[in-house]
């Protein structure tokens, strides 16, 4: 709509000046005067979170924010001062952080019992994958014969 109210000759100048400066003027958000995390530092808080969650000790969403909180404080980092009030992160800058780090999900743990949690480990993994070749060998299955049902 611009360019129907401006006369011919001065958006040619328009024209002639944006050619001019080329690419150095883009311009773009400024995210980087208030994060609170290095990139490395969000990639360690990206992999404690996964490495709990692989341990059967998932997060909430609620829990993450008071571990980011945490993290903020011991490390000394520059955090907004809301934070400091309810002693965890804002819901902004958790839902911001999860659309960065697409391959975290926050979600209620599953109930896991004590005994499930310390069963699953290399040595019982081991044994049942041994029974089971055991149990095909035995009773003559082939592959193509295997179904998987849900």
């Amino acid at each position: 709509m611009l360019l129907n109210t401006l006369p011919c000759r001065s958006q040619l100048h328009y024209i002639k000046e944006f050619r001019a400066w080329g690419d150095i003027t883009r311009l773009g958000p400024n995210t980087e005067h208030d994060t609170v995390f290095k990139p490395q530092e969000e990639v360690e808080l990206t992999n404690n979170i996964l490495t709990g969650s692989n341990m059967f000790y998932g997060l909430t969403s609620k829990a993450t924010r008071h571990l980011v909180y945490e993290m903020v404080v011991v490390d000394n980092l520059h955090f907004p001062v809301s934070w400091k009030a309810s002693k965890k992160d804002g819901r902004d800058w958790l839902i911001g952080f999860m659309v960065h780090n697409s391959k975290l999900s926050l979600r209620k743990p599953e109930a896991t019992s004590m005994a499930r949690g310390t069963s699953f480990n290399r040595h019982n993994v081991a044994t049942f994958i041994k029974n089971l070749e055991e149990v095909y060998r035995s009773i003559k299955v082939i592959p193509f014969n295997v179904y998987y049902l849900y």
